[in-house]
């Protein structure tokens, strides 16, 4: 995979960075780099445990995880436009319309 430079960023969270990269076979995906502090051993992160279980057309798709010392790598499907954060919560933005975003709120915290 390729991404290292800063036209690759895509956004940052509490426990790491995003970063669009290339693959040779899934073409474009997102890489969530999270940095852990202790060793986690077969333990998967909450996120990755979530994303492997919630498998809907509605949910981001996790292809898979590579494993560094003290980092974790989340390879997901990429998608245009931003993050659902953004969409939902972020005012200046006005993709979508605020009875779709009641919508999709109300189906999250139906789950």
């Amino acid at each position: 995979m390729t991404g290292d430079d800063s036209s690759y960023y895509l956004g940052k969270g509490t426990y790491g960075v995003v970063r669009k990269c290339h693959h040779p076979t899934l073409k474009v995906v997102a890489v969530k780099c999270l940095n852990i502090q202790e060793e986690l051993g077969s333990k998967l992160p909450p996120e990755a445990r979530i994303l492997l279980e919630a498998r809907d057309d509605f949910v981001v798709q996790l292809y898979g995880i590579c494993k560094w010392p003290f980092s974790l790598g989340l390879v997901m499907e990429f998608v245009e436009g931003g993050s659902l954060d953004l969409l939902l919560f972020d005012h200046s933005v006005s993709l979508i319309s605020w009875q779709l975003k009641v919508r999709i709120v109300h189906q999250i915290s139906c789950g």
